[in-house]
């Protein structure tokens, strides 16, 4: 297995999306939520991504919330108009060995988890493209918020014939992932401006949490996924890599 400083030192072009870590008081006193923002320092003509660099930095960002006993609470959101649109692409074009994709895959996995297991509840709050990796990261939490701006949020890598890598869809949705994609990529969650957004079906529970004026007026409301809070770990990431030769 590699190690963290073997991963990166692989990957050394790599626009890497930060993990910054703020407090937010939360109402009624509730506590305090630590809030944790995705950006890698582009605008949205450059969406968040996830390389080894970038998921080293939110495990480094959980780390530091995970020990604290004053947060009830963990949050995470993207930058303007993006919330992260799953892995670097620039860095799977890199990827020469087993070895090497294995390593990033169980990274994902062993990153995102984290925020199932965090002791305390975690919120994503989708404010822009959930995509891939993305929509992952936002299906392991225990709840989450989509604003009814958002445009995308899909797995585009099912029109590839690629299942989701980083355990969201079978670790929330267990029995449920074949509700993911229809013929036509409909149940994809790709939703319309304006409209709902979000939304697996009736099966997967899931469905859309804010609305413009239902969010303008504090209505909205999260909703748990189905198995919030539990659910196993998954599949191991690498048993659909073989070996080439």
């Amino acid at each position: 297995m590699l190690d963290d400083s073997v991963i990166t030192s692989l990957f050394p072009e790599e626009v890497v999306t930060r993990a910054l870590v703020r407090d937010v008081q939360l109402p009624y006193g509730a506590g305090t939520m630590a809030l944790i923002t995705l950006d890698n320092g582009h605008d949205h003509t450059r969406p968040n991504t996830f390389g080894p660099a970038g998921l080293l930095a939110l495990r480094d960002a959980l780390d530091s919330v995970a020990g604290r006993t004053d947060v009830a609470a963990v949050g995470v959101t993207g930058k303007p108009f993006i919330f992260a649109a799953g892995a670097d692409l620039s860095v799977a074009a890199l990827i020469r060995a087993r070895d090497e994709a294995l390593a990033v895959g169980r990274l994902g996995h062993e990153v995102f988890r984290r925020f199932g297991e965090l002791g305390v509840p975690s919120f994503a709050f989708v404010n822009g493209a959930a995509l891939g990796g993305g929509l992952e990261l936002a299906l392991h939490c225990s709840y989450r918020t989509i604003s009814s701006g958002v445009t995308a949020v899909a797995f585009p890598e099912c029109f590839l014939g690629l299942l989701p890598g980083w355990g969201g869809t079978y670790r929330r949705f267990p029995g449920r992932v074949a509700a993911l994609g229809g013929p036509g990529g409909e149940r994809l969650g790709h939703g319309a401006p304006g409209g709902p957004v979000g939304g697996l079906g009736r099966g997967g529970r899931w469905r859309t949490v804010l609305r413009g004026r239902q969010a303008a007026r504090g209505r909205a409301r999260p909703v748990p996924c189905a198995g919030a809070g539990g659910g196993g770990p998954g599949p191991d990431p690498g048993r659909g890599l073989r070996r080439r030769g």
